[in-house]
């Protein structure tokens, strides 16, 4: 498994961190037991062990002394054992038996890309196929060209100009923040969620339905646990932070029972999340009086794009295209199209709503695990096809939703499209194994 900055992050599962960890352990697993050692040597090693567990108990008592809890980790095994998700006799997992499931009808996927990425788009085909797919591109000439084919693969291609004038780092970004709204116009109220992300970005599309099961569409939801921010300010922000501000699902039941210690700070339920929930519930002074949205550093407090959201139909309902145009036109300069979108949902009086799993489960990213480490989730599920994954690997990859390709840091193009379809394959084995319902 890769390792450095495309290494999963400090609250990920120890199976994933290395391959080399996993590998050592399927070797030692296989390696048979020699005959006719000798009694002196079984001595020593009874020796080392008693000597390894007293070390191990002592430093464990230590970090409880001197360090703050993270979130319940050492009770992580013992909740999942105690709430497993809907199953069904098979011991797979159930979407479709949720309150408000949904198969990919349901499902609509908004991306912005330009014309150089087109095979990086083609490749996306592979997993989104059967939903419907609008995508905003910077040349009319590839709009002509993809008529002929967007029936086939239930695509709406749609002409949208690079910025004259920049209003963030790339030419790209107000079509990146407009990609939605434009999506919602053209398909209309005819579907309850709305993916978004980059065009380097997968959704896992049973695990969106597994996360979506529960939630009702109708209530205003943008939805992701993976935001850029910073909670000292002067500082360049970070991403994921686990302490940025953001909602729980309105009707989530929190496990706080068999936590050691509450998270990082009380999340309040919206219903739906609103601007002026969150700076009422700020016990951390973020905000300030008028409740504006915090700047911090270099960078804006918002969603990444790469790692996705999901917008119901009810928070689309709220937020026609011409509001977000005028809000875009009055915004100032910032740091991404994703940030715009940030900016422009505060304005509307709407923040971010976390998952609910992952603000209790430090081992669990649902949008862009790793962060940014899709080798990483491919060698998961190849593991876990094997057998070899352990039960907090299997739990990361039950949950996840998005992966970020990150088509920048790969060698050209072609070797992110190549990422995605191989992505995709290995996922649609893993998902068959693990989910009842395949959509």
């Amino acid at each position: 498994m890769l390792s450095g900055p495309r290494g999963f992050s400090q609250d990920a599962p120890a199976a994933l961190k290395s391959g080399s960890v996993m590998n050592h352990a399927v070797r030692n697993s296989r390696r048979k037991q020699q005959p006719g050692q000798s009694s002196r040597r079984t001595r020593w090693l009874l020796a080392c062990v008693v000597v390894v567990f007293f070390l191990v108990a002592y430093g464990w008592k230590g970090r409880e002394r001197t360090e703050k809890p993270v979130r319940g980790v050492r009770r992580e095994m013992q909740f999942m054992e105690a709430t497993p998700a809907t199953t069904d006799p098979g011991g797979r997992i159930d979407w479709s038996k949720g309150l408000y499931s949904v198969d990919r009808n349901d499902l609509v996927l908004a991306v912005p890309t330009d014309s150089l990425h087109i095979e990086l788009v083609e490749a996306g085909r592979q997993w989104h196929k059967g939903i419907r797919t609008f995508l905003a591109v910077n040349d009319s000439a590839v709009v002509d060209a993809k008529q002929k084919e967007a029936a086939v693969f239930k695509e709406t291609w749609q002409f949208a100009a690079d910025d004259a004038q920049l209003k963030a780092l790339h030419p790209g970004d107000s079509r990146a923040a407009l990609a939605p709204f434009q999506a919602h116009q053209a398909f209309g109220d005819t579907y309850k969620w709305m993916l978004y992300g980059d065009d380097d970005t997968m959704f896992f599309v049973e695990g969106v339905q597994n996360l979506v099961k529960d939630l009702d569409p109708d209530m205003p939801y943008f939805i992701t646990d993976h935001l850029w921010w910073s909670s000292v300010k002067g500082t360049v922000g970070s991403h994921p932070n686990p302490e940025a501000p953001r909602c729980l699902p309105c009707n989530y039941t929190s496990p706080e029972p068999w936590m050691d210690e509450l998270p990082a700070f009380n999340a309040p339920r919206g219903c739906p999340c609103t601007a002026q929930l969150l700076c009422q519930a700020d016990e951390r002074h973020l905000f300030e009086s008028d409740c504006h949205i915090p700047l911090h550093g270099e960078r804006t407090y918002s969603m990444h794009g790469g790692a996705g959201a999901l917008m119901s139909i009810g928070l689309m309902r709220q937020l026609p295209l011409s509001f977000m145009r005028d809000c875009l036109a009055n915004a100032g300069v910032t740091t991404g199209g994703d940030a715009l979108l940030t900016i422009c949902l505060w304005k509307a009086g709407y923040a971010h709503t976390d998952p609910g799993f992952s603000f209790f489960h430090p081992t669990v990213r649902m949008f862009d695990p790793g962060p940014e480490d899709s080798p990483g989730l491919l060698y998961a599920m190849t593991e876990a096809l094997a057998g070899r994954c352990d039960p907090s690997c299997q739990l990361l990859l039950q949950h996840m939703v998005t992966s970020h390709i990150r088509s920048r840091q790969q060698a050209s193009l072609h070797h992110s499209a190549q990422m995605m379809r191989a992505l995709s394959n290995t996922w649609d084995l893993y998902a068959a194994k693990t989910f009842a319902t395949v959509s």
